[in-house]
């Protein structure tokens, strides 16, 4: 069952991991929120990781893809700064394929993995945070797995509304 998602979902319960669900259909309003979101993350002056939870489909129209593009421009600074790397978690492996032919082409700002699941995605999580002297949460797949229902590997599933921090 493909779960059509509208809207982004933020979380920072488990800061400095900050997480994103990235919606399937992301409106120029929708990139804006994510936008906004990410600017006040940088305005804390903290150093962070981030986790994109991704589906296999985005769909964005060239306006919304025009000043996303433009905005990644806007904070190579803030990114090289605070961002501890990004970890985007997709089930498809041909949107896995993409995500490493675009990355080529135009390079992040910080160090990423791009993995299929949550079990995939978690060493290098840990390992990133170690390498950074940060903690690293306790159970960390097991309260990630809340954020993607449809991507998660083997695991109980929990509550999302009842996550608690580390």
């Amino acid at each position: 069952m493909t779960i059509e998602r509208t809207r982004y979902v933020f979380d920072d319960s488990l800061w400095p991991l900050h997480i994103t669900v990235t919606p399937n259909v992301a409106s120029l309003e929708e990139i804006q929120r994510f936008m906004t979101m990410m600017e006040a993350v940088y305005a804390r002056k903290q150093k962070f990781l981030a986790v994109a939870f991704v589906p296999g489909v985005l769909r964005q129209d060239r306006q919304t893809i025009k000043r996303y593009g433009e905005w990644m421009r806007d904070t190579r600074e803030s990114v090289r700064l605070y961002s501890m790397g990004t970890v985007f978690i997709t089930p498809s492996m041909l949107f896995r394929f993409v995500l490493s032919g675009l990355f080529l082409i135009q390079p992040l700002e910080s160090p990423h993995e791009i993995v299929a699941d949550i079990d995939a995605a978690v060493p290098w999580i840990a390992s990133t945070l170690r390498s950074h002297g940060m903690p690293v949460p306790s159970r960390l797949a097991e309260r990630l797995r809340p954020f993607a229902p449809e991507i998660r590997s083997a695991g109980p599933a929990l509550d999302p509304t009842k996550t608690s921090s580390p």
